[in-house]
């Protein structure tokens, strides 16, 4: 019998409504990839345009997501699990996510899914800054439902991510993978009195990962690592000039808790 990888690549339509203080929504379309963590050593087969750890039109680099001391991203997933209490063998771990295009990267958030050696699902978010910071999220079995394709957790943010958002808050994830489609939902909620600030919604459709169809995408969303940070500074711009309040990150360290500083390496 054949062995499955699971890598694929996912187009995705993203929706994003600001509530408060004024109201303030915009589109937005590109494509992720899902990655076989465990199994990196294959993924040059599905296309030549596709490296692991090596420069090329697209390259996944362990050194890009959660740097915990270890080498690989396997490592520093499975210490990362251990720091939350879990110790035991896992037999499948994938993440969703942006690569690096010509050697630029930038991740607002990755998933990372896993099933542990009795089928048991864990998960990580790790949402980024612009300041070269990540905060990883751990995502408990009991946040799954039955069929382990989904999760809905709430956490607080602890995390400094857009300057026009009171830091008490808490983030309420929504995530599904069924069917080759993809559901997700972030919803930004205020500590203070519960209201939702900021509600962003994103679907998207599994596609097989061949370099026919990864010359497809790359047309369709040139230079795609690039366009989501230049997206991130115009929305910026957009609020910044009409007049919403601008927290600023050195005011509030104590809203800032157990993130790491990307760096390159």
């Amino acid at each position: 019998m054949s062995t499955t990888y699971n890598f694929s690549l996912i187009k995705c339509k993203m929706f994003h409504e600001r509530f408060s203080p004024r109201v303030y929504k915009f589109y937005n379309s590109f494509f992720w990839f899902k990655i076989d963590i465990l199994n990196l050593n294959r993924m040059n087969a599905y296309s030549p345009l596709l490296s692991h750890n090596k420069f090329n039109l697209y390259s996944f680099y362990d050194s890009h997501y959660l740097q915990l001391g270890e080498v690989t991203l396997a490592d520093n997933i499975l210490k990362f699990f251990r720091m939350n209490g879990v110790s035991k063998k896992f037999v499948t771990i994938e993440i969703y996510t942006h690569l690096a295009f010509l050697g630029y990267i930038f991740n607002p958030v990755s998933f990372i899914l896993a099933k542990d050696e009795s089928d048991v699902p864990h998960g990580i978010i790790v949402i980024g800054n612009t300041f070269g910071e990540v905060k990883p999220y751990y995502i408990s079995p009991d946040a799954f439902q039955k069929d382990n394709t989904q999760f809905n957790v709430k956490v607080d943010k602890f995390f400094y991510v857009s300057p026009f958002v009171p830091m008490d808050s808490s983030l309420d994830f929504s995530f599904q993978h069924q069917d080759q489609k993809l559901s997700i939902q972030v919803n930004d909620y205020l500590k203070a009195d519960g209201r939702k600030v900021i509600e962003t919604r994103l679907t998207g459709k599994e596609l097989r990962l061949s370099t026919l169809n990864l010359i497809l995408m790359t047309l369709q969303f040139p230079f795609i690592t690039l366009q989501v940070i230049t997206l991130i500074h115009w929305h910026a711009f957009r609020l910044y000039f009409k007049k919403i309040f601008y927290f600023r990150k050195k005011d509030t360290p104590h809203f800032q808790k157990e993130f790491l500083k990307w760096k390159k390496l």
